[in-house]
């Protein structure tokens, strides 16, 4: 695993699909109490994961792996502040140091997004689109395949579960990546809302599908009940 802080991302950067500014651009003292910040909820944050977990993104040399890179931000329609993408044998997550809230959900949700990566990289049926959607209400669409994003828009989630709870929030029904990886950072790190979410049966079964994938991509032996399954 690799950190990579303020001018040292710049190549790595140039690689995202989404513009980034670098936080040698911030003001110091700025820069380093958000990089305190950051690296103290990553450390957290890997102490939720199985031991041994983080280390197999690297290649069967033991070459690349997870790169972290600790910017000022992230430019996107969608507000993110954390990006993943992947280039060779490694899987860039970038954070934004200026983000002074759900750290430690950010660094969950990115840690997703390469492990589906991962997934995919070995077996790239694993989360056949189809059978997928056909845990979303009838007709639903993603937005990313619509084009019309609203994240006001409550119906399907924990906050309006009215007809139902398929999501976990309106961001979750931007793409299907971000349904994953949404359901994933809430039951690494909110426990309260993972309760209430494991009681609908799309949730569930949406959550037991990402489990069986990464069992059957990675080494498990040891693990007992990683965090995520905990609710199972």
């Amino acid at each position: 695993m690799r950190i990579l802080l303020s001018s040292q991302c710049r190549e790595a950067a140039e690689l995202s699909s989404y513009p980034i500014t670098l936080s040698d651009t911030m003001d110091t003292e700025a820069e380093l109490n958000g990089v305190r910040a950051v690296l103290a909820a990553m450390d957290r944050s890997f102490a939720l994961y199985p031991e041994g977990f983080l280390a197999q993104f690297r290649n069967r040399a033991g070459e690349g792996g997870l790169c972290f890179l600790l910017v000022a931000h992230i430019d996107s329609d969608y507000g993110v502040v954390g990006c993943t993408y992947d280039s060779a044998d490694w899987q860039y997550i970038a954070l934004d140091v200026q983000a002074d809230y759900m750290r430690e959900g950010t660094v969950c949700h990115e840690i997703w997004h390469a492990t589906e990566n991962e997934i995919l990289s070995r077996d790239y049926t694993a989360f056949n689109w189809d059978d997928w959607n056909a845990l979303n209400p009838a007709g639903f669409t993603y937005w990313n395949d619509s084009g019309d994003y609203d994240r006001y828009d409550a119906r399907w989630t924990m906050f309006d579960n009215g007809e139902g709870v398929y999501f976990v929030d309106s961001y979750a029904k931007l793409a299907a990546q971000e349904d994953r990886a949404r359901i994933m950072e809430y039951f690494m790190v909110h426990e309260d809302e993972a309760g209430l979410l494991i009681q609908s049966d799309a949730i569930r079964q949406k959550l037991e599908w990402m489990c069986r994938a990464v069992r059957e991509c990675f080494d498990t032996a040891g693990w007992g009940t990683p965090r995520w399954e905990k609710l199972l």
